[in-house]
């Protein structure tokens, strides 16, 4: 909700017109999922979690991807 509200403000009230999602190389968070190691970051991976939770067995880099591609689609819908 924090960093919602902040993009939110940026775009109604500074007139931001551009919003980047990142993802970045050997991303450890969603690495930890697709690993199901994810005990110390639990909040995080329940966000990471529906982008990637068909690709196990699959490059890093998709998962990644899939990531990015995900927060986009949540970003469009709000």
């Amino acid at each position: 909700p924090v960093e919602l509200d902040s993009l939110e403000f940026s775009v109604l009230n500074l007139g931001s017109s551009l919003i980047v999602v990142l993802g970045h190389e050997n991303c450890g968070a969603v690495h930890a999922v697709m690993e199901d190691q994810t005990q110390d970051i639990e909040a995080v991976a329940d966000l990471i979690r529906p982008a990637v939770q068909n690709l196990k067995g699959m490059p890093l880099e998709d998962a990644i991807k899939a990531n990015v591609r995900n927060v986009v689609r949540q970003l469009k819908q709000t």
